[in-house]
């Protein structure tokens, strides 16, 4: 890859570009290099370092929460997928106790679910995260919670049926 120049099987694109889409995703586990080369005004090369990144192996979905909830209440569970099979996995929550993550523990794929207890919490916006950790490796994902107070807009009676409608801004 240091070597590599525009004839070489490396190569891949020259652009002017701030961004370039991979034409093909790399797998879990794979290794991938790049580098990137400065061209001059008078047409002069300057190679710069070569780069590289592992794909985790471990795959996981969503990669982060951003939450709502009202003062006084919990919202609901939260679901996160394992999609790789074979890889012992551990889970836990990083910050406050206003999170849980249960199972704490795996070898396969499957789902991880995000308790939330924030009945307790004031209207503020807190961060909180759960690490899952595989083959001395860490996987964080973050968890933003807002919690806002109940302001509800005027009620209003449905003549034909047994409840009421009210409204949350923002919610």
């Amino acid at each position: 890859m240091a070597s590599a120049g525009t004839n070489s099987p490396a190569y891949r694109v020259r652009t002017n570009g701030l961004t370039l889409a991979i034409p093909t995703a790399p797998l879990p586990g794979q290794v991938s290099y790049w580098r990137v080369d400065r061209m001059g005004f008078g047409g002069q090369i300057r190679q710069g370092p070569v780069w590289s990144f592992t794909v985790s192996p471990m795959q996981i979905q969503p990669t982060r929460f951003d939450v709502l909830s009202i003062e006084g209440h919990s919202p609901k569970d939260r679901v996160v997928r394992i999609l790789t099979s074979g890889i012992p996995w551990t889970a836990r929550v990083a910050g406050d106790a206003w999170l849980k993550v249960r199972p704490d523990s795996g070898n396969s794929s499957g789902e991880l679910t995000l308790e939330f207890d924030t009945t307790s919490l004031p209207v503020a916006s807190v961060t909180n995260a759960v690490e899952v950790t595989f083959q001395g490796q860490r996987l964080v994902i973050p968890v933003e919670l807002s919690v806002k107070a109940l302001a509800i807009n005027p009620m209003t009676a449905d003549p034909g049926a047994p409840w009421i409608y009210a409204t949350q801004p923002g919610a």
